[in-house]
């Protein structure tokens, strides 16, 4: 531990021996509800109407201090009530806090003054050290997450909050030049503490490198060599402000070739790096001329990986009509129709030699109608269409053997869907269903209890109370 970390230590630990001044509700009152407030209503017992947490920033023997009150406005004792009281004191510099009437919820760390009935934390009424450093005013810590806590505000401006911190010794840090917010003032402090650079960080609008790539940074190294950046390119990363120096010195040498300089077209510049990278046999070549033709299609890499997919599994030659279509989602589409009919070749073969094999035994007919299994990946399209219910999802299962699917049709119109029956692979009926998912009637039911006694299925959809499941 340093002498000055000691130093900080112990003047935390004075800073809990002391009254300091209270302030009064008054200076809380912007953020309270009116006494005509309809959030009033009386309740039947004691509970809280509007509550909040304010942080105060404070100069204290010369060192800036946060002082954070939780204000609470509610029934207690048939009264309205609002008190003020203080449950966090930091002072800047510090890792450790204090904190007075914590209250452990599920992980969750509230405050509530402690002689409120519902939590009568009388253990905590005093100041104690706290592990958990300068966590943010904002932030709700749990064991499992972090969430931001909307019910908070700040009791100094901006430019007061500035004003006190030129009173201090970090009048020099920059942290008014920072993209970190109020909340974070502490958190930001620390670092300063351990790295003073990053004054000049910040002065250059490049401190959210310490939340992107905090890593990246190498503190040791003296002067701007800490960044791991060229002088000569210190301009031009400032204007693109990428999220990672390590990816910044990899393309920078296409930064100056194809003249990026703004954050739109550097990011597309890596989504361009991206799609060669992903798609190999596209065989794609980092050129103005790619750059160009990806911002004009203005596509998702997801659409483009299937584009190239398509042309790999079809086959097609990477010339420059297919690497760059004039219009990549029609080629895309048209693509994907040609792979669905492939696909659903294989399909077909696999279904029709499961009839063959096995399932053609189990057509069945009587004076009124018949069942049959669906031939083809094109029947339980034109069920689904027909019928409006989704058994053209199941084609791959049942190429595959995972289920079956039946076709009931009256004998007068044999080629018109009329329901449809799902029989698992270990002969349950699953489902039996007509247009728009509607239940069969008792005509259909026996027909298919025929079907079922003769070849001993079993199945909900055999007993009285009908089929119970729906396609989809």
């Amino acid at each position: 531990m340093t002498k000055k970390t000691q130093s900080k230590k112990e003047l935390l630990l004075k800073l809990g021996t002391l009254k300091l001044k209270q302030y009064p509700v008054s200076r809380f009152k912007r953020w309270m509800i009116s006494d005509d407030d309809p959030l009033w209503k009386r309740p039947k017992k004691d509970a809280i109407v509007n509550d909040f947490y304010v942080a105060a920033f404070e100069i204290w023997r010369g060192n800036l201090i946060c002082r954070t009150f939780y204000v609470c406005q509610c029934w207690l004792s048939k009264e309205k009530i609002t008190q003020v009281f203080e449950v966090k004191r930091q002072l800047a510099g510090c890792t450790k806090q204090l904190t007075k009437r914590l209250y452990n919820n599920m992980g969750i760390k509230v405050w509530r003054y402690d002689d409120y009935p519902f939590y009568r934390d009388k253990s905590s009424a005093r100041w104690t050290v706290r592990n958990e450093g300068t966590f943010n005013l904002a932030i709700i810590s749990s064991y499992y997450l972090q969430t931001i806590n909307e019910n908070w505000y700040m009791l100094n401006s901006e430019e007061g909050l500035f004003r006190l911190l030129r009173q201090t010794e970090y009048k020099y840090s920059g942290f008014e030049y920072s993209t970190f917010g109020y909340h974070e003032i502490f958190n930001y402090l620390l670092k300063y503490e351990k790295h003073h650079e990053l004054e000049m960080v910040s002065k250059m609008g490049l401190d959210y490198l310490l939340n992107t790539c905090p890593r990246e940074i190498q503190w040791k190294r003296k002067g701007l060599d800490f960044l791991g950046i060229d002088k000569r390119d210190i301009k031009l990363f400032r204007k693109i402000r990428p999220d990672s120096i390590k990816t910044f010195n990899e393309v920078k040498d296409y930064l100056y070739k194809f003249n990026i300089i703004s954050i739109s077209t550097y990011n597309h510049l890596l989504l361009v790096i991206r799609i060669i990278k992903e798609n190999p046999y596209a065989n794609l070549n980092l050129s103005k001329y790619t750059l160009d033709y990806f911002e004009k299609q203005n596509l998702s890499t997801y659409i483009v990986r299937d584009y190239y997919r398509f042309c790999e599994e079809l086959g097609l030659p990477m010339n420059h009509a297919n690497k760059y279509p004039d219009d990549m989602k029609t080629k895309h589409d048209e693509l994907q129709d040609l792979i669905t009919i492939k696909r659903s070749e294989k399909r077909d073969q696999d279904i029709i030699t499961r009839v063959n094999n096995d399932l053609y035994k189990y057509r069945f007919t009587n004076s009124s109608m018949l069942i049959t299994p669906a031939n083809s990946t094109e029947d339980l399209v034109n069920e689904s269409k027909e019928l409006h219910h989704c058994v053209r999802t199941y084609d791959e299962r049942y190429a595959k053997g995972e289920t079956n699917i039946f076709l009931i049709r009256e004998c007068k119109e044999p080629n018109r869907p009329f329901f449809t029956l799902e029989l698992s692979k270990d002969k349950e009926i699953m489902q039996l269903r007509g247009e728009h998912n509607c239940s069969p009637s008792e005509t259909v039911i026996d027909f298919v209890r025929q079907w079922a006694a003769k070849y001993k299925f079993t199945g909900a959809c055999v007993g009285k109370e009908g089929a119970i499941y729906e396609m989809g």
